[in-house]
């Protein structure tokens, strides 16, 4: 038995003596620094940081970490989501005025998209009615919570799915501006 050896064994004698290269060793602290980027956006975008926090530590962080937040930004807007005034204010912050423009033309999508959802919230609010009142839940007391229902949530996937194309192309516009 003594004489078989584990793969860890063979593996750790072909690689002892091996080491990273100066070059290998920042490329890897940089891909480091780009997801610890990326990861700074997603708690931001959660709620989790506040814009003074978040443009304090981007202000700490290497150009392409930079680059990769706002990439992480960009790919945030959700029309219909809460995420959509975060990302959009700090895109704004950062954005510089070449950017201006296309994040306009977000905000101006953001407009007939909210219409929509609206005209859709009256439609989801009746159907509650009509699902109440087969229940035997009538009366003018009575008050659907339209944005704790299932039907709600399926309403805004629906309405963004129709806004969707639209949207990918002004991040992707956007994103070739950064």
């Amino acid at each position: 038995m003594a004489e078989i050896k584990s793969t860890i064994d063979l593996i750790m004698e072909r690689t002892k003596g091996l080491t990273l290269s100066p070059e290998e060793k920042e490329r890897l602290e940089e891909e480091k620094r780009v997801r610890g980027a990326q990861t700074l956006v997603q708690r931001y975008l959660r709620g989790e940081l506040s814009p003074e926090e978040l443009s304090r530590k981007r202000d700490e962080i290497t150009s392409n970490a930079q680059k990769a937040m706002m990439k992480a930004l960009v790919e945030g807007i959700r029309l219909g989501r809460e995420e959509f005034n975060r990302a959009m204010g700090a895109l704004e912050r950062w954005g510089g005025k070449g950017n201006r423009v296309q994040l306009q033309r977000i905000r101006d999508l953001a407009h007939p998209f909210g219409q929509a959802l609206q005209k859709r919230r009256r439609k989801v609010k009746a159907e509650l009615w009509e699902d109440l009142a087969r229940k035997g839940v009538q009366g003018s007391a009575v008050e659907p919570n339209v944005e704790g229902s299932d039907k709600w949530d399926e309403t805004i996937e629906a309405v963004a799915q129709e806004f969707d194309s639209r949207l990918r192309q002004l991040r992707k516009d956007l994103l070739a501006q950064l």
